[in-house]
């Protein structure tokens, strides 16, 4: 099974997830999986969906060989999603003790949110946001908690600045974020997701949560490369009316490359998430095919991804590029590297 056939599988599901008509939902899901090559698909990135829908239409369908894999899979989401709550639970105490600010983001403020069991939403790791200055602080603690860094703490702050990773024995993974990757955008720092942070009754006691609004705008920026289309679920239970959205790209409206890209994203994937009225405005050629390779045709590339940010999206960057020969060497670097391996043709 090629990458494009396993990209339409999870467009499938995903349909299956947001109908609202039970039976057109089953009807959807029941195609696909006697579609054949069920083993293969299993393992790509289509599980995010399964525990979801099986948890939906577990009293509905047929109790064979599959149902039951599906509901194995449901029952070890739970055990892992319970097994990370319960970290959050511990290191969200630990934190409060020497006053590091911090907030979970991504799945886990979806999960606890907005779907209707533990086991319905698969969590890889627990995404936690602290404040640059807070990284070593935060990173000792989670070594005091027998966590190791999966790389260098220097690594994390000159090479991959926005996050740090860290598992432990137990095959708990965390990620340590200080903001969106790859968004250095002005404005939506950690000082923009930390601020008026509110804590969240949960059956794992009281967690420090990004709110709906900031927890979608953390996610779009942070997907912005992903090939994925797991996280759209998310946006679709959390902002089914797309208000948030629609504020979040208002927002948008002075980062023009940003905005054109985050709609152009979502649009070539499923263009029904995106609020009303949004359209991407018109760009150049040659920066349309750039995306569609990005997203669309060829496997996302470290290469890419830093030639795509420094040429459009890094305002800082960009204001005075004059004065900041890093990014001209990173910039010829990374566009060198990045056409001899894509053989781009940009016009």
């Amino acid at each position: 099974m090629d990458e494009r056939t396993g990209f339409k599988d999870s467009l499938e599901l995903l349909q299956a997830c947001i109908i609202e008509s039970e039976a057109e939902s089953l009807k959807v899901f029941q195609n696909w999986l006697q579609s054949g090559h069920f083993d293969i698909r299993f393992s790509t990135a289509e599980f995010r969906f399964l525990p979801y829908l099986w948890f939906r239409h577990q009293e509905t369908l047929e109790k064979n060989d599959v149902w039951h894999k599906i509901q194995g899979l449901f029952k070890r989401t739970y055990f892992h999603n319970t097994q990370l709550l319960l970290l959050a639970k511990q290191l969200s105490s630990q934190l409060d003790e020497r006053g590091i600010t911090h907030a979970f983001c991504k799945g886990s403020v979806y999960l606890l949110t907005k779907y209707p069991h533990l086991g319905s939403r698969p969590m890889a790791d627990l995404d936690i946001l602290v404040h640059p200055e807070d990284l070593e602080k935060t990173a000792s603690v989670l070594e005091g908690m027998q966590f190791t860094p999966t790389r260098p703490l220097w690594e994390s702050k000159f090479v991959h600045k926005h996050s740090l990773g860290f598992t432990n024995s137990k095959n708990l993974s965390l990620d340590l974020h200080t903001r969106p990757s790859p968004s250095v955008i002005n404005g939506f720092d950690s000082r923009y997701f930390l601020s008026n942070l509110a804590r969240e009754t949960t059956k794992f006691g009281k967690l420090p949560l990004l709110d709906l609004k900031k927890a979608l705008e953390f996610t779009l920026l942070n997907n912005l490369y992903s090939r994925d289309v797991h996280w759209m679920l998310d946006l679709l239970l959390a902002d089914p009316q797309r208000q948030h959205l629609t504020l979040f790209f208002e927002q948008l409206k002075s980062f023009p490359e940003l905005r054109n890209a985050l709609i152009f994203r979502i649009q070539k994937n499923y263009p029904s998430l995106l609020p009303s009225g949004i359209i991407v405005a018109e760009l150049p050629q040659f920066y349309i095919r750039f995306l569609e390779n990005l997203f669309l045709d060829k496997p996302e590339t470290t290469y890419a991804n830093h030639l795509y940010w420094y040429y459009g999206f890094n305002g800082k960057h960009m204001k005075n590029p004059q004065f900041n020969p890093v990014y001209w060497i990173k910039l010829g670097v990374y566009s060198l590297v990045w056409f001899w391996r894509k053989k781009v043709e940009w016009i």
